[in-house]
C-alpha cells in the first residue's frame, strides 16, 4: 500500500482528484480506509489508540461489533481486553456512581438463557474471584476482563 500510494502521490502531482483516482480508493485494499472513516465514527476513539488497534482491526470490530464470537476472530484477546477496560473506564467517568462491571456481568449471567443454574453458580464464583484479585489495581476493568477470559466461553455467551 505504502508503494502504490507513494507511485500515485508522485503521479497525481497534488491533485487530490488523480491521487484518489490511482490508487482506487474503492477496491482493495484502500477501500478499507474509507469503510473505517465512513462507517467507524468513533475511530478516533482514545481506546482504540490506547489499545493500538490496527485500522484493519477497527473496521473488523465495528463489522463485528453484535457477535462477540466472530469479534475474536479478527481482533487479538489481548487488545479486546484493553479496549473492554478502557471502555468500562470511560463510561465510569461519564456516569458515576451507576454499576460497577461485576454487577453488570452479573447480571447478565443471571439472566442468560443459555446457562443452567449450575453454570450460572460457577460463573458467579470466577467472577467474585476474579474481581477480588484485580481489586484496586490499575486497569481494573482490563485485568477483570482478562481473568475471565471474557471472550471465551463461557463468558462470551451472555452476549
Amino acid at each position: 500500500m505504502k508503494e502504490t500510494l507513494a507511485t500515485c502521490n508522485t503521479n497525481a502531482a497534488g491533485d487530490n482528484a488523480k491521487l484518489l483516482s490511482c490508487v482506487n480508493l474503492v477496491a482493495p485494499p484502500f477501500d478499507t480506509l474509507i469503510a473505517v472513516i465512513r462507517d467507524l465514527p468513533e475511530s478516533q476513539d482514545p481506546c482504540f489508540l490506547k489499545c493500538d488497534m490496527k485500522i484493519g482491526e477497527m473496521y473488523k470490530a465495528e463489522q463485528n461489533r453484535n457477535k462477540m464470537k466472530d469479534l475474536v476472530k479478527h481482533v487479538p484477546e489481548e487488545k479486546l481486553s484493553c479496549i473492554f477496560g478502557c471502555k468500562v473506564d470511560e463510561f465510569d467517568k461519564t456516569k458515576p456512581g451507576g454499576k460497577t462491571i461485576s454487577q453488570r456481568i452479573a447480571e447478565k449471567v443471571n439472566t442468560s438463557k443459555v446457562h443452567d443454574e449450575n453454570h450460572k453458580k460457577e460463573m458467579l464464583e470466577t467472577l467474585k474471584r476474579c474481581t477480588d484479585t484485580v481489586a484496586g489495581q490499575p486497569n481494573e476493568n482490563t485485568l477483570l476482563g482478562k481473568c475471565l477470559d471474557l471472550f471465551n466461553p463461557p463468558f462470551v455467551d451472555i452476549y
